[in-house]
């Protein structure tokens, strides 16, 4: 064995000392690379027990350990290690980080050095050693990836005298490289890799390097994101900027973006503030006509899945909820979601349920489309999934608080569409209690234009089916039904067309199913006379029916003629 990468590795039993789970390194002499980054083993076990004794490393990571020191334990190396990790390692120890890096610039053959840091307010970080960026390029000959992340070394500027001896000044070196950053003026060619996230020189305009992660640019996100796959921080972080950027500019790399973002979500399902902004960013992407075409069905379910995965996970996180929601509505309904329809149903129910009007007016809106788009098949599949359940409580519960918004609106538009020539819905709202919650919507909110036509929608649907129109047929419903024909200014034709066509499915029953006295069925016949005559014929309207049947059921010859006329 020649590798050992323990990475992010912690002792299991949180009672057990630090000594009993030291690992044995020893029985790898030959040991030529070891990471133990994000381990909570104890650096002084490592530089004392470890080190010492493994003569053939050449790469070792230390990320994130405590008490690292001055890392004089490293010097026998300095003829053999070529790469050296020291991101988040302790960087305020004043004299003990001046001697860390003392040490670290005697490790001659170095050829990639990480000295980046995340802090959690993204600021840059300072070591407090002066000029210690010149100092690390000129001693590190052989250097050509340097991560610089996160840290102000970029920035600062260089005071020095290059050679006391002949008392020349960096401003008098020639140059090699052209360079916006001066301490890197001096390298004889470009690096290979230069890490600048969170630092302000990654918008210079002269890098001297092959490979820049930054916040600048497309390519500098890119490559963020492969570099830092392993640091939550830093990913963060690239997700912000990417998202600003898809706010300012359009992308040229879109596809290599969204594959990106979908393997940091996923890797990443545990914390919360990166899938809340990497959903923001994947709803631009999938939003924007320019790149839709690009997209194939598996990068389409890899969106979907991904952000339905983080919704389910943080439930009551509005942020989470809010983003899913709109990411959806950027999908065809039902084609695109066909994988995990139920689910996305399920999950936009409980949104609407349980979140506040602000979230769940958008899902209610998602659910109407995924209901107004869905074939049979897919409407059939509601009573199983207790939609419209959720929809009549979602609606009670607003009726209880004497609160009209879009959800009520919406979840009645939604039992419109669910209803639509699906008689096995029809039913299931009937004996949900749907008439009633019909008298009081209409009794609470009677002037709400929208929502009449929405109920009534949803009711001349019921209608269609002749063994429920029994529900229908009180005084009280009639009435209601003969007082909605006539139109009112604000709404045009729509409410007294709803109101018409359930009154002609009634009457398309026949004098003898009519068991009213009052009132008569001549009367409500007068009335839908009156009405559909007022009707402006020259008006438009946009009327969609799946089919039909409906309609010409009632142009049979025993159908009164109002019923016929409406038809």
């Amino acid at each position: 064995i020649v590798a050992v990468d323990v990475t992010g590795l912690v002792k299991s039993d949180p009672r057990s000392t630090a000594e009993e789970v030291e690992p044995d390194l020893l029985v790898f002499p030959n040991l030529q690379v070891l990471n133990i980054g994000g381990t909570d083993l104890r650096y002084g076990y490592v530089s004392k027990s470890i080190i010492p004794f493994l003569r053939h490393l050449t790469r070792i990571d230390l990320s994130c350990l405590d008490d690292v020191g001055t890392l004089a334990e490293l010097l026998p190396l300095r003829n053999s290690l070529v790469s050296l990790v020291l991101f988040n390692v302790e960087p305020h120890n004043g004299p003990v980080v001046e001697k860390r890096f003392d040490n670290i610039q005697q490790l001659s053959k170095l050829r990639h050095l990480d000295i980046s840091y995340y802090e959690h307010n993204a600021l840059s970080i300072s070591y407090g050693v002066k000029d210690l960026l010149f100092f690390l390029v000129t001693n590190l000959p052989e250097l050509t990836s340097l991560d610089l992340s996160g840290t102000s070394l970029p920035d600062e500027q260089i005071e020095i005298e290059y050679n006391k001896k002949k008392h020349e000044t960096l401003s008098q070196l020639p140059t090699s490289q052209a360079s916006s950053i001066p301490a890197l003026a001096i390298l004889s060619s470009p690096l290979e890799f230069l890490g600048l996230l969170n630092s302000p020189s990654s918008g210079r305009e002269k890098i001297p390097a092959r490979r820049v992660t930054g916040n600048h640019n497309e390519q500098q996100l890119l490559e963020s994101f492969v570099r830092y796959k392993r640091r939550k921080g830093f990913i963060l972080e690239t997700f912000h900027s990417l998202y600003q950027l898809l706010l300012d500019h359009s992308v040229t790399l879109p596809i290599q973006f969204l594959e990106a973002i979908v393997t940091c979500m996923r890797m990443y399902i545990d914390y919360i503030e990166i899938q809340v902004s990497g959903s923001a960013s994947l709803f631009h992407l999938s939003s924007n006509d320019d790149y839709k075409p690009l997209l194939e069905q598996y990068h389409k379910s890899a969106i979907i899945q991904t952000c339905l995965a983080a919704m389910q996970k943080y439930k009551r996180n509005e942020g989470m909820q809010r983003n899913g929601c709109l990411v959806l509505f950027n999908f065809e309904i039902p084609n695109d979601m066909i994988e995990v329809y139920d689910e996305i149903v399920e999950q936009v129910l409980w949104i609407i349920e349980n979140l506040s009007t602000m979230v769940s007016r958008i899902a209610v809106h998602l659910l109407n489309a995924m209901m107004g788009h869905a074939d049979k098949k897919f409407k059939s599949r509601a009573q199983r999934l207790m939609v419209i359940e959720g929809l009549t409580s979602a609606i009670q519960m607003r009726l209880n608080n004497n609160s009209h918004d879009e959800v009520v609106d919406n979840s009645w538009s939604s039992l419109w569409n669910l209803t639509d020539e699906t008689e096995v819905n029809c039913r299931r709202f009937i004996d949900l209690g749907g008439m009633e919650l019909f008298l009081k919507c209409y009794t609470a909110f009677p002037a709400q234009e929208d929502l009449l036509r929405n109920m009534l929608g949803c009711l001349g649907n019921v209608a269609e089916v002749p063994h429920l129109r029994r529900f229908m047929l009180t005084p009280e419903y009639i009435d209601i039904f003969v007082n909605l024909l006539p139109c009112r200014a604000a709404g045009g034709i729509e409410v007294s067309y709803n109101a018409c066509g359930i009154l002609s499915h009634i009457l398309s029953d026949g004098p003898s199913a009519w068991t009213l006295a009052d009132p008569s069925r001549d009367s409500v016949r007068s009335a839908m006379t009156a009405a559909i005559t007022s009707w402006d014929i020259n008006s438009e309207r946009n009327i969609n029916y799946r089919s039909f049947g409906p309609i010409l059921s009632l142009l049979r010859e025993e159908v009164p003629c109002e019923a016929k006329y409406w038809a």
